[in-house]
């Protein structure tokens, strides 16, 4: 059973000051928080239902799990349909990792400011195989529990920074020559071109 306190705190998820003071966020789902779990990210608690098991290779960990009803997770979940498992993590601590971003392929998001479509983005970057995302500083945050949930897990293989763009975008001009390339409505049809890769630039 869940105590008081901890329904609090899986509560103030909801709000970024709360994720930011406490340096944890929600996860809900079997798929999410197993891929979060076999990432290697850190659970400070784990509530599930009898219909749920920990993935085999933490089954030898210390954890916090809590078994609840399927009431009470209903109760505590952000989620309008519940599924098993949620789970409180601690937020990664990525360093800005200059070589990786700008000798990679990375992708810049620019006031992205719907979590569905920001969890979206990010799974599709995680498919091509991106593993840095910057973004601006208006841009939705990425351990809002509705990115979390549209990542489907991709959230523990991509590190998202944010950073003031302006900036950034003078510092990789004065660092490198590789490509950039912007998507506008009004562009050039991707797929007719031909796009350069930091290597071959």
């Amino acid at each position: 059973m869940l105590s008081k306190n901890q329904k609090k705190l899986i509560a103030a998820m909801a709000q970024k000051k709360q994720r930011d003071s406490q340096l944890l966020f929600l996860a809900e789902g079997p798929k999410t928080v197993t891929d979060l779990l076999e990432a290697g990210l850190q659970p400070t608690l784990i509530a599930h239902t009898e219909n749920w098991s920990l993935p085999s290779s933490w089954s030898s960990k210390s954890l916090e799990r809590i078994p609840v009803t399927q009431k009470e997770l209903d109760s505590a979940s952000h989620l309008k349909t519940p599924q098993q498992v949620l789970a409180l993590f601690k937020q990664p601590q990525y360093s800005f990792n200059n070589n990786a971003i700008y000798n990679e392929l990375t992708l810049v998001l620019d006031g992205i400011q719907d979590p569905g479509n920001m969890g979206t983005i990010i799974r599709l970057a995680d498919w091509f195989g991106i593993s840095h995302m910057v973004c601006s500083m208006d841009t939705v945050d990425v351990y809002n529990p509705k990115v979390v949930q549209a990542t489907m897990g991709a959230i523990a293989r991509i590190q998202v920074h944010y950073t003031q763009l302006p900036a950034f975008f003078r510092q990789y001009r004065e660092k490198c020559d590789n490509p950039i390339y912007g998507t506008y409505l009004e562009g050039e049809n991707i797929y007719e071109n031909s796009l350069k890769s930091p290597s071959s630039s």
